[in-house]
């Protein structure tokens, strides 16, 4: 199943997360300082301005994950990357439900990787910009698990 950038909920999350203080969070709201890094492998490849190949292994084989791209200036204004993820499940759950609409009849478990997966994000970035790769595990009902790695990169 293909990826998406989920920018409506990041605008939704952005308004009610533009507080000025950061809840005593020390490592700017979204960055990784709080987040163990060893649940996956995430590289990024054949980067240029407008594209990247992202690809993500799971330290677990047999658990269920997901991972998409953020700008990195979208996810620092956020409480936490976890608040990211809980937005982009419910989010998932809502394009299920629409596509069901059109007959089509995908379950959560489609938009789910497992082992390891890569997407090739073509004509979708914009160029000279940060962005946070972002990957937890998720369960087939949603549930979100308690790892979840991120990786830095920038575009040309």
């Amino acid at each position: 199943m293909r990826k998406f950038l989920l920018t409506l909920s990041v605008i939704s999350l952005l308004a009610t997360a533009c507080d000025s203080s950061n809840n005593g969070n020390d490592n700017g709201g979204g960055g990784n300082g709080d987040y163990d890094n060893s649940n996956f492998t995430i590289e990024v490849s054949e980067v240029t301005a407008s594209c990247a190949n992202v690809q993500v292994t799971s330290a677990e084989a047999g658990e269920d994950f997901y991972f998409d791209v953020v700008e990195s200036e979208i996810l620092s204004a956020l409480e936490s990357p976890m608040q990211l993820a809980e937005a982009w499940v419910a989010d998932i759950f809502e394009m299920i439900e629409e596509y069901r609409e059109y007959g089509e009849s995908y379950t959560f478990a489609d938009f789910l990787s497992r082992g390891e997966d890569q997407y090739f994000y073509t004509c979708m970035l914009s160029p000279e910009t940060s962005y946070m790769v972002l990957a937890f595990c998720v369960d087939k009902e949603g549930n979100i698990g308690d790892c979840l790695s991120l990786k830095e990169f920038s575009t040309r």
